[in-house]
């Protein structure tokens, strides 16, 4: 089964106003098809533009569910008038339900700064805050941060007991990227888009 077959066999409609429908007939079985489209495992290996890698991908089918991925792709002199630097970078797109952050990490030029940690008050973005499953257990996360030039910092690790989901804790702790820009990361807390 090929997805990268030619596009031509594709149908766009759009029955009302709310609604896309895109069609496409392969040569292979629904569920090999289904698979396709819906696990992880396999969507890694194709889904994406040409050149983007799916370096972390979540799929819940269930009501309710969500679906989740990270897509890395190396850059350059392409999107040089967009960047206003002429260089090379690697860009990391993290998806969630509707939110989209890109993060840029450049390899040419080098990157310049201090890297300290930002003081709250100052102009301009300080602090990010991403829910994870448990702040006590942040391992690859935490060793990712370290290795960009980021850092952790346990002192700032603190518990709101009772105010997390069926009473328990909501826990919180800052790691910083390399621009010393603020990484809230936070467990135990409802999912205020749900309120």
């Amino acid at each position: 089964m090929s997805l990268t077959d030619d596009a031509a066999s594709v149908t766009v409609t759009t029955p009302s106003d709310t609604e896309i429908v895109i069609s496409r007939v392969f040569a292979a079985p629904r569920d090999r098809v289904f698979d396709a489209l819906t696990t992880p495992e396999l969507l890694v290996r194709w889904h994406g533009a040409q050149g983007w890698q799916l370096a972390v991908c979540e799929v819940d089918l269930r009501v309710g569910g969500r679906w989740r991925e990270l897509f890395t792709m190396d850059l350059g002199p392409e999107v040089a008038p967009t960047m206003e630097v002429d260089g090379r970078f690697r860009s990391r797109m993290l998806a969630r339900d509707d939110l989209r952050l890109e993060l840029l990490c450049w390899s040419e030029p080098d990157a310049h700064g201090d890297g300290r940690r930002r003081p709250m008050t100052q102009l301009g973005m300080t602090h990010l805050c991403f829910r994870v499953d448990d702040v006590d257990a942040l391992g690859a996360m935490a060793d990712a941060a370290v290795a960009a030039g980021g850092g952790v910092h346990p002192a700032t690790r603190s518990a709101q007991e009772g105010m997390g989901v069926d009473g328990a804790p909501v826990k919180t702790m800052y790691l910083t990227d390399p621009d010393g820009v603020r990484i809230e990361v936070m467990s135990g807390a409802p999912d205020l888009g749900t309120l």
